[in-house]
């Protein structure tokens, strides 16, 4: 497993400069593909660095209680686990999750079922992931964890896209 830390992962964030990049509607497709495809309430292009979350897009209703949220600290990322495994994480009920259920983000934003893709570089880095949440229970199937991976991969791609034409 990789760690948050890593300093060849840190260079991937920093190279590509999105940590600090306002929530962008270019990747918000894919937020909208994710929350419809998975009939989930939240979708989000979420990046990870060693002391907070970002969330690069975020497809949730105006009432969410993520609505207006643009970062987290790490301590409310479920999407660290998927970065530092370099795999997805589906979590069916957080609350009852060993890797999250002291989690502050469950009492406080309310969703229990996750479901996240990393979000690789050309180079093999995870920056974050492409995640749903919902706040009921839910047994994600291989194929939703398959549509997800898939739409991280593209997200992934877009990333690297945008980098080399700044270039």
């Amino acid at each position: 497993m990789g760690g948050l830390d890593d300093p060849e992962r840190l260079a991937a964030l920093e190279r590509l400069d999105l940590l600090d990049a306002k929530p962008d509607a270019g990747f918000d497709r894919y937020t909208r593909l994710a929350a419809e495809m998975l009939s989930a309430p939240v979708a989000l292009v979420s990046l990870v660095d060693p002391r907070r979350q970002s969330f690069l897009s975020k497809q949730a209703a105006p009432d969410s209680p993520l609505a207006g949220v643009d970062e987290t600290p790490l301590s409310y990322s479920f999407c660290q686990h998927a970065v530092r495994a370099k795999a997805p994480l589906v979590i069916p009920d957080a609350r009852e999750h060993e890797l999250v259920r002291d989690n502050p983000a469950i009492d406080e934003f309310g969703y229990v079922s996750y479901a996240g893709a990393p979000i690789m570089t050309r180079d093999k880095q995870a920056l974050g992931t492409l995640c749903v949440l919902d706040q009921k229970p839910r047994d994600w199937t291989p194929e939703q964890v398959g549509l997800l991976t898939d739409l991280a991969a593209a997200v992934g791609s877009e990333i690297e896209l945008r980098a080399q034409m700044r270039r």
